[in-house]
């Protein structure tokens, strides 16, 4: 009985130091801040996040240094019929990219933000993945939520929003 009550004690221990080592999930948001890319679109993100850029075309990112989940835009010339693709034309483009096994939970067409676009919704080797595809007039765009296992509910919930906020720069 004592080794099962020491076991229960240490177990109880763990966890409350993992907890406290844990981000925590009821930290209030970061207020909004905009993202103005010379690439001709703007996005809202959390202020207590630093995008980088990759290349002149990857040129948002933002990366969540616990779970290693992130955000990116990559803008590329002009798709012409971009969003009107099928979901099977969807899954052989990402297998190309080198993603052959993905399984599609959503797929749909739709405005957002008053620009045609595509939103996919996948998991690939236990990741879900959540693309954004924007049929601009000049540009397509592509916003990639890459979350991988163990993000907790607050970086979901401040990185989701940034995919779907991507706008067209007025003054470009």
């Amino acid at each position: 009985m004592k080794k099962l009550l020491s076991l229960a004690l240490a177990l109880l221990l763990s966890s409350m130091l993992l907890a406290a080592c844990s981000p925590a999930d009821d930290t209030p948001p970061a207020e909004l801040v905009t993202f103005s890319s010379e690439n001709g679109y703007e996005l809202a993100y959390p202020s207590d996040l630093e995008p980088t850029s990759f290349s002149k075309e990857i040129d948002f990112v933002v990366m969540d240094s616990h779970s290693g989940t992130t955000v990116t835009v990559q803008s590329s010339a002009k798709q012409s019929g971009i969003t009107d693709i099928s979901e099977k034309a969807f899954a052989e483009m990402v297998a190309a990219e080198g993603m052959a096994d993905i399984d599609i939970s959503a797929f749909e067409k739709r405005e957002q933000n008053g620009i045609p676009a595509l939103v996919v919704m996948y998991t690939y080797n236990e990741n879900e993945i959540t693309r954004v595809i924007y049929d601009a007039p000049d540009k397509t765009y592509l916003a990639t939520y890459t979350e991988l296992p163990g993000t907790v509910d607050r970086i979901r919930a401040g990185f989701i929003p940034i995919i779907y906020s991507l706008s067209l720069d007025s003054s470009k």
